[in-house]
Order: C-alpha cells, then structure tokens, then sequence
C-alpha cells in the first residue's frame, strides 16, 4: 500500500469487500497513505537509495576443469572414446594428457546448472564418468565425425558449455552439466575421430574443442548484473514531494535481515527547503507519531531507522524554519511540472535543463 501510494499509482480493492478481516480494512483505509497517493501535485516518488558500501573484494581459487578453448590439437584436447565398463549404453572419455576421465562433481546436486565438470580417476568414478551419447546428426563416415548430446549418467544432464567468457580477455569457457537435454548448440558435440585420440568439438562454433584448463573462482561472488539471481539492493529508499511542500519518504527492507539500518541521505532525498540550518518535524504516518525532528547540517544529514524483514516505514519531514537558500522542488523527470508551496518569495534561480536533469529551483529569502 505504501510504496503504491507513494507512486501515485491507481488504488483499487482487488479482494471480496464482503469478506475483509480487520487488518485487510485497516490496510485499505489507510488515511495518511491515501493522502499521499492523492496529492494535488501528482509527483511519482524516485528512488533516493544510498549507494551500496563498498565492500573486500571475495577470495578466489583456482581449479583445473574442464573447459572450452580454441582446438590446438595438444594431448589435452584429445579423447579415447569407450564402452563403460559395466554398462552396455554409455562411454567414458579418457584424455590422453592426464589419463583420467571427464567426470561430474555435483557442487550444487539440486540445481539445474552449475554442477562442475573435471577430470577424475576412471576406476573408481563410476557413474560419474559415465556419458549416454545421444545422436544427433547422422555419422560423416568420410570424415568420421558424429554429433551428440552428451548426458551424463550421475545427474541426467547434458555436458554443457557456460554461456559468457569467464574473465575478461580469456577464450576458454567453463563446462557444466545443464538441464534440460535437448540440441541446442551449447549442449552438442561433435566427434572427430583420430588415432591418438578424438577432439570434441563445442557447437558453439568458433573452432573450440573440450579440454582441461585452470579456472579462476569466486565461490562467494553474486552473478553480474542481469543475470536472473543477480544481488538486488536490500535497503531502498523512495521520495516523493508533496503540495504542502513536506516531502513523504518510503524507506524499505527487501531482505531478511530483522532489522536493517535503512538511512535516507537527506540532501539527496528531502525535495523541499533542504539547506544548511533548516529544520523539520519527522512523523511516522503508520501510527501519525511524531518522531525526532533533523536539521540540515550539510549535505550528507541522513536519517535512519531499523526495518524488520519484508517491511518499511513512511515518515513526512515538513520544514518549521527555512535556511538562506533551499530547494523548493526537485524536477526528477524532464516532464515534472514544478510547483512552490505558499509563503516562499519569488525570486528563483533555475540550475538543470529538461535534458541534464535532476533540475532544481533555488529560491531565495
């Protein structure tokens, strides 16, 4: 309810009215958020959020896995293809540099991707280096090559090739086991067959093969940014100006964390009268509390309250004494239209254009 009000977003009852437990109605009638999501000036909030601390750089390890790089031809991209012993559907890939097997180390059992691939010890791998070579281009007798998906025995997934670079400047990439098996070009495999061995090449194309390589990783590191399980900020913080000239300040806790400091830099977020010396009343509009008022000692004045897990706080900070010079309104888009509240003089001095915004109008006493 809160963040909608504060982006002045249509509100509307999507439950059975007949049937509402208190709370739900409490929710629905929540008179201070109502007024803000109606006020006359129509302003969606912006995020105002701190930026992100900056934190020890997570350590790394290196590992020899299997990996992709541009055919060579050396011992470590060549492969004795062979009945498993044991089974009658499945092969092991032997290479001929180390003499071990292409093996599966479930890092992560329960996960789709990510299951780490390297060379183990044949005789005692077991269905670890196993593969099932599934067709999927008839055999070139001429040329003697074959095109597969390769799954493994161990966890049921193809032999895949990771889909971005891992460090930047390097060719190889990694290779995992990834569901689900089916043929696009990162889980196909073309055998070439030779005497001292068959190179395998990736149907990424570029002219890789399966090999072995050191591998540089972060164990502890968040995926890149994009990447659907990428870190997403905990502490937010939204700001929204109001007619009254007060400004309406959503500060959230999007983790778990029981009671997160979330801070509001307050030079940044407060969108009216912010200057040194000015000072305002904080009410907390869940429960119309008053809480400690702030003055504006600089740029960097932050306000800060501990939030529980999934929850938030709405708090308006009106000015009660204005400083020499302050901002009466804060353009955060190049379409918001700019209104001053009552009781400020006329003289104003614009700095920003509608192209290189945020812009602000100073008004002078």
């Amino acid at each position: 309810m809160a963040l909608w009000a504060m982006m002045a977003s249509p509100l509307m009852a999507g439950n059975d009215l007949r049937h509402m437990t208190n709370e739900t109605l409490a929710i629905l009638t929540w008179k201070q958020a109502i007024e803000i999501n109606q006020d006359p000036l129509g302003i969606q909030a912006t995020e105002c959020s701190p930026a992100p601390a900056a934190s020890p750089a997570p350590p790394t390890t290196v590992r020899w896995d299997a990996v992709v790089s541009k055919c060579n031809g050396s011992a470590a991209q060549r492969w004795a293809v062979t009945p498993a012993v044991g089974s009658s559907s499945a092969v092991t890939l032997r290479q001929a540099s180390s003499g071990m097997c292409l093996g599966v180390l479930p890092l992560v059992p329960a996960a789709a991707c990510q299951n780490r691939v390297a060379p183990m010890d044949c005789a005692t791998g077991g269905p670890a280096t196993r593969w099932t070579m599934q067709p999927h281009v008839a055999a070139d007798i001429e040329s003697g090559t074959s095109t597969y998906v390769l799954v493994s025995q161990l966890n049921k997934q193809p032999l895949n090739v990771y889909g971005g670079p891992l460090d930047p400047g390097r060719r190889d990439r990694e290779v995992q086991t990834c569901s689900p098996v089916n043929t696009q070009a990162n889980n196909l495999w073309t055998i070439s067959a030779a005497s001292n061995g068959s190179a395998i090449h990736t149907g990424i194309g570029g002219g890789m093969c399966l090999g072995t390589g050191s591998v540089t990783v972060c164990e502890s590191c968040d995926p890149p940014a994009g990447h659907p399980n990428a870190a997403k900020k905990d502490a937010q913080v939204y700001s929204k100006l109001l007619s009254d000239g007060s400004t309406a300040l959503l500060l959230l806790n999007r983790g778990v964390n029981p009671a997160l400091n979330v801070s509001a830099d307050l030079g940044r977020c407060v969108a009216s009268g912010w200057g040194q010396g000015a000072q305002y009343s904080v009410t907390d509009l869940r429960d119309g509390s008053a809480l400690p008022g702030v003055t504006a000692a600089g740029s960097a004045t932050k306000l800060s309250r501990a939030i529980g897990s999934h929850d938030h706080a709405l708090l308006k900070l009106t000015p009660t004494s204005k400083a020499s010079a302050h901002v009466c309104a804060t353009a955060m888009t190049p379409y918001m239209f700019l209104r001053c509240p009552s009781g400020h003089s006329k003289m104003a001095l614009f700095i920003g254009n509608l192209t290189n915004f945020p812009m602000k109008l100073l008004i002078k006493s």
